[in-house]
C-alpha cells in the first residue's frame, strides 16, 4: 500500500514548483535559507544512503519492502535536488556543516541492523524532519521554499509510516527488541553528548 501511495504521489520538480515565483529577501535571510538548505541536503544524503545500503542486502523474497525502499531512495534524491536548486536559486552555495550534524548522521550510517537504522532514521530523524518541513511550509520566507517543503513533507511522512509499520511488525514478533531500540537511543545520545 505504501508503495502504491508513493507511486501515485510522485512529483516532478519542474512542474510542481514555480521556480520563477517572484520574491526578494534581505541578504541575511537568503543566507539563512542557504544554511537551512545545507542542513536539509546533508540529512537527505543520509536518508538516501541508509536505505540504499540495506536495499542491496535484502533477500528478493521481500520484494514489497525492496520496492518501498527503492522509491524512498528516489524521493530522497529528488529532495536533495530541490533543496540544492533552492539554495542556488539566488546565487548561494552550500553553507557550513557542523561537527555535531556530521557526527549525528554518521551514527545512522554506522548502524548495521536494518530495524535499528530504520528506527533512528525513519522514525526519529524523518519524524523530526516532517515537523521541520511543515514549519517551513507554513513560515518559510518565500514561495519556492514553502512549495518545496510542502511536497517533501508528504514524502517524508510516508517514510515515517513505513518505519513505524516495520517496527510494529518486528516488535510483535520480538517484544524484547524494544530494549535494543532504547539502547540505540542511549548510545546515540552518548555519542553526540560532546557535540
Amino acid at each position: 500500500d505504501l508503495y502504491a501511495q508513493a507511486v501515485a504521489a510522485q512529483w516532478n520538480p519542474e512542474l510542481a514548483i514555480d521556480w520563477s515565483a517572484p520574491f526578494e529577501l534581505a541578504d541575511e535571510v537568503e543566507d539563512a535559507v542557504a544554511q537551512v538548505m545545507t542542513y536539509m541536503i546533508e540529512n537527505e544524503n543520509a536518508a538516501l544512503v541508509v536505505p540504499a545500503r540495506f536495499l542491496g542486502q535484502m533477500h528478493p523474497h521481500f520484494r514489497e519492502v525492496q520496492a518501498v525502499l527503492a522509491i524512498q531512495v528516489a524521493d530522497e534524491a529528488r529532495h536533495i535536488d530541490v533543496f540544492t536548486r533552492r539554495l542556488r536559486l539566488r546565487g548561494r552555495e552550500p553553507a557550513l556543516s557542523t561537527a555535531g550534524g556530521q557526527a549525528s548522521l554518521k551514527t545512522l550510517l554506522d548502524e548495521p541492523d536494518f530495524s535499528v537504522a530504520g528506527f533512528l532514521l525513519s522514525v526519529l530523524g524523518e519524524g523530526t524532519f516532517v515537523s521541520l518541513l511543515n514549519f517551513l511550509h507554513e513560515h518559510g520566507p518565500d514561495p519556492v521554499t514553502r512549495q518545496i517543503c510542502r511536497l517533501a513533507a508528504r514524502d517524508e511522512a510516508r517514510h515515517v509510516a513505513f518505519g513505524m509499520a516495520h517496527l510494529l511488525r518486528r516488535l510483535e514478533h520480538e517484544p524484547d527488541f524494544r530494549s535494543r531500540l532504547a539502547h540505540a537511543v542511549e548510545t546515540r545520545n552518548d555519542t553526540l553528548s560532546g557535540t
